[in-house]
């Protein structure tokens, strides 16, 4: 059984960098509001961007951990949510270092 669909962790990786994309424009619009937040609220900016990115990537049902399926239905694209939530950066070196790994033999 394969471990990661990397298809799967593509199209993550594509609908993560347009989320990526809408969120930044959004902080560059509502620039003049985030630079009044008090610094106690700056410290927890990354969530909203988390949670939406994480809701749209939900709303894909894309599933690139398959080997978790079998044992717990959902897991799988609960992890590529998580994934494709904290952006595509993290997508990027998850799939290098799946890629530079060798499986056991």
């Amino acid at each position: 059984m394969q471990v990661v669909n990397l298809e799967a962790m593509a199209l993550a990786l594509g609908a993560s960098v347009v989320i990526a994309f809408l969120i930044e424009r959004v902080k560059e619009l509502a620039k003049a509001q985030w630079d009044a937040l008090p610094a106690t609220l700056k410290a927890w900016g990354w969530a909203p961007g988390f949670l939406i990115g994480g809701a749209l990537m939900a709303m894909t049902r894309v599933n690139a951990f398959p080997v978790f399926d079998a044992r717990v239905p959902g897991v799988g694209e609960v992890l590529t949510c998580v994934a494709g939530a904290l952006g595509p950066s993290t997508i990027y070196d998850l799939w290098d270092r799946l890629i530079k790994t060798k499986p056991p033999e």
